[in-house]
C-alpha cells in the first residue's frame, strides 16, 4: 500500500479481504464473487463530489494546479464501467475472476489539450503549461493527490482489457477519449465542480 492515499488503501484492503474470503471457503457453496478494476474514470459525471478523477480533471479545468505533469494514464469511460457492472451480474462463470476496466492510455498533456480545444470558446483558460518534476515534488508535501501521482512522472502506464472484453463483452468503443473527456467537462460545469462561463444562448 506504499504510496497510495486514503482512497486507494481502502480500495487494496477490501480487495485484500475478499480475496482471502474465496481462499478460506475454496469448494464451499458461497456466492459468486468477481472484482472489477477501472482504470482513471473519465466521461459524464453524476455528483457535484470532487473525488478521484473528477478532481484531477476539474482541477485542470480551473486551473487549480501549476502546470501539467508528463506522464500517461490507463483510462475508461465511466458509461463503460457501469456496463461492466451490469454485466458482471448476469454473466456466467466469473466466480473469483480480476478483472481490469480499461479503454487506452492517455497523457495528460493531451488530455489538458482536448479540454482546451473544447472550452476556450466559452470562455475557459485551461491549464496547459508542463510542469517538471521538481515543482511536483513540493507540492507533494501540500496535495495527497500529487504526491500519490509523483511515482508515475515520466511514466507511460498501460493495462490491458482482454478479460473484460472476453468475460463481459465490453468492447470499448461507443465514445472515444476525446468524447468521453469532453463530456465529462460539461458534466462538471453542470455540476457546480466548474464554474459555468457559457453564455446563455
Amino acid at each position: 500500500m506504499e504510496g497510495a492515499d486514503a482512497y486507494g488503501k481502502s480500495k487494496i484492503a477490501q480487495e485484500q479481504v475478499i480475496r482471502q474470503y474465496i481462499r478460506d471457503n475454496e469448494g464451499k457453496e458461497i456466492p459468486e464473487i468477481v472484482t472489477l478494476h477501472p482504470t482513471f474514470v473519465i466521461g459524464p459525471t453524476l455528483t457535484s463530489e470532487r473525488v478521484s478523477s473528477a478532481e484531477g480533471i476539474a482541477k485542470i479545468m480551473n486551473r487549480e494546479i501549476p502546470g501539467i505533469p508528463e506522464m500517461s494514464m490507463p483510462s475508461v469511460d465511466v458509461r463503460d464501467v457501469a456496463t461492466a457492472h451490469i454485466n458482471a451480474l448476469t454473466y456466467p462463470n466469473l466466480h473469483g475472476k480480476r478483472i481490469i476496466l480499461n479503454k487506452e492510455s492517455i497523457r495528460f498533456t493531451a488530455i489538458a489539450q482536448i479540454l482546451d480545444e473544447e472550452f476556450k470558446q466559452h470562455g475557459y483558460r485551461v491549464q496547459t503549461r508542463r510542469i517538471g518534476f521538481c515543482p511536483l515534488k513540493l507540492a507533494s508535501f501540500f496535495d495527497d493527490q500529487v504526491k500519490t501521482i509523483l511515482p508515475l512522472i515520466g511514466t507511460d502506464v498501460v493495462a490491458e482489457n482482454n478479460l473484460s472484453k472476453e468475460l463481459l463483452g465490453v468492447n470499448y468503443d461507443r465514445w472515444t477519449i476525446k468524447q468521453s473527456l469532453v463530456d465529462m467537462g460539461y458534466s462538471l460545469i453542470e455540476q457546480g465542480l466548474v464554474p459555468e462561463k457559457r453564455k446563455p444562448q
